[in-house]
């Protein structure tokens, strides 16, 4: 009953003083509507290296479980991204499409939406989760990174909108 989803927040440079390409993975639960977030990975690494290490977890998931969503944030930067992965996932043979969004609401109202379906009762972390998860949710807004909430609201918006969380 648990679907795996995830979503890449992009950045096209590396560098310690860049944002980090982060991407998160989360199984969501459709008739309990949960959504447990299992899997991240944040670095400052240039687009080719992003391309690559997302590639690498589509090509790894064809031997255990299928995503059965993927998104990336669809900014300057995002788009050419997700082109590229695009490009190899259909050069791979891999049969994924990853979905580009275009997150207009302002970054402070996407990432508050992660907290309202916590307090609802419908989002977990898991224990497992990479320690960035955990730094970037206990520290916002003041942390200096963001980018694994980024993508991690990226998941919940697309399922909200799809209209698959709200328990109303």
């Amino acid at each position: 009953d648990w679907m795996l989803v995830a979503a890449l927040d992009p950045t096209i440079k590396g560098g310690k003083h860049n944002d980090k390409a982060a991407w998160v993975e989360a199984y969501f639960h459709r008739r309990r509507k949960e959504l447990v977030f299992s899997f991240c990975n944040a670095e400052q690494r240039p687009a080719a290296q992003t391309v690559e290490y997302v590639v690498g977890r589509l090509r790894k998931s064809a031997t255990t479980k299928r995503y059965d969503g993927l998104w990336c944030e669809a900014n300057a930067a995002g788009t050419l991204i997700a082109d590229a992965i695009e490009q190899r996932i259909q050069a791979e043979g891999l049969n994924y499409h990853i979905i580009q969004v275009d997150n207009s609401a302002p970054k402070d109202e996407r990432i508050a939406i992660l907290s309202d379906y916590a307090g609802r009762g419908q989002l977990f972390v898991a224990d497992s989760i990479d320690p960035e998860f955990v730094k970037e949710w206990q520290g916002w807004p003041g942390y200096r990174w963001d980018d694994v909430l980024d993508a991690a609201s990226t998941i919940v918006l697309q399922l909200k909108a799809a209209g698959l969380l709200d328990l109303v």
